[in-house]
């Protein structure tokens, strides 16, 4: 419309006149109405280009809470899943940028607003997984967090609310997923956490925490919030964590 109103203005005004001057005429007098209208299409073009191409939410988010921070591991494990799960790469997101005190744990020299930031993503169902410690679980448990039910743990020691879990005397056994204890904790043949739902897996020691407390025997777990959108992935990344995780602590 406005187009119209301005190339009839233009032709009325430069009438008689030759090319060259018809070119500086527009040039001089029309130039902010050319900078609007070509500001006002750029705009368009890129507002458009980030909607339809650029904002491409996560197919699946995993955090490692109190970790050693890793950008290049993190990297490795979301491209490396992102092929065995048959997910685009860029819409997977593996991050253990996120260490900060809580209550029952005081660290110094870090972001506390990463605190923040983890519940702010978990409230709004953007954690899919989340790697933490076993004083860390109950945290999230206190406040009113809740995890999906695993039904098969792929032979990960399994976590069970309510549930006194006995640790194993050796770390290769965690990752082994062998539970030393068991032979003897179920000896009378009941199982204490029989009816229990499993709510996590045991990773292994918690050697991040150790560093901090001196607790040589902290579980860590790997947990699925109940408000993650992606809950099918479970079982490949419980998979993905069984034949990936231990080298990519070392």
């Amino acid at each position: 419309m406005f187009w119209n109103i301005w190339t009839k203005d233009i032709r009325e005004k430069t009438k008689g006149m030759d090319k060259k001057s018809k070119v500086s005429y527009v040039f001089l007098y029309y130039w902010p109405h050319m900078l609007i209208t070509g500001s006002i299409i750029a705009l368009i073009f890129i507002f458009g280009r980030h909607y339809l191409f650029g904002n491409k939410k996560p197919e699946f988010t995993c955090i490692l809470v109190n970790q050693r921070c890793d950008p290049q591991r993190d990297l490795e494990m979301a491209e490396s899943y992102a092929q065995l799960a048959d997910l685009d790469s860029d819409r997977v997101i593996i991050d253990s940028d996120y260490n900060f005190s809580y209550e029952g744990l005081s660290l110094k020299d870090v972001n506390e607003s990463s605190c923040e930031k983890f519940f702010f993503l978990w409230r709004n169902g953007e954690i899919d997984a989340v790697v933490l410690s076993e004083t860390m679980y109950q945290y999230c448990c206190e406040l009113g967090g809740e995890f999906y039910c695993i039904e098969d743990t792929l032979g990960f020691p399994s976590y069970t609310d309510g549930a006194a879990w006995e640790n194993p005397t050796d770390e290769e056994d965690y990752i082994a997923g062998e539970n030393p204890a068991d032979e003897e904790t179920h000896a009378d043949g009941v199982d204490p956490t029989a009816g229990e739902e499993c709510t996590a897996v045991v990773l292994g020691y918690d050697s991040f925490t150790e560093e901090i407390t001196g607790n040589s025997e902290e579980p860590l777990l790997l947990a699925f919030p109940k408000t993650g959108k992606h809950s099918g992935q479970i079982p490949v990344f419980l998979e993905y964590m069984k034949e990936n995780w231990s080298e990519m602590q070392r």
